[in-house]
């Protein structure tokens, strides 16, 4: 699926990057709500210092991976539970 973006506007360094248009995530994102993949099949990082919740189950099958940073916590939470 090809990613249209009218515009993206920021500074390196700046740490922040408006985009107006349509944006892909590896997951889901909208102004309804938030998701990820139940299946991790490339690799994924979460970066240093920062915090994630995922909801679950999630499966790593062989060829993938999940690295936390230092600093960082994840919490998988079982989709059912919410």
């Amino acid at each position: 699926m090809p990613v249209y973006t009218t515009a993206i506007t920021g500074s390196t360094g700046s740490g922040v990057v408006q985009f107006s248009g349509s944006m892909e995530t590896a997951g889901f994102l909208s102004g309804l709500g938030v998701g990820n993949a139940s299946k991790i099949n490339q690799a994924t990082s979460v970066p240093e210092f920062y915090n994630s919740v995922l909801f679950g189950p999630i499966r790593i099958i062989h060829t993938g991976s999940l690295t936390v940073g230092s600093g960082s916590a994840v919490k998988i939470t079982d989709i059912e539970d919410l």
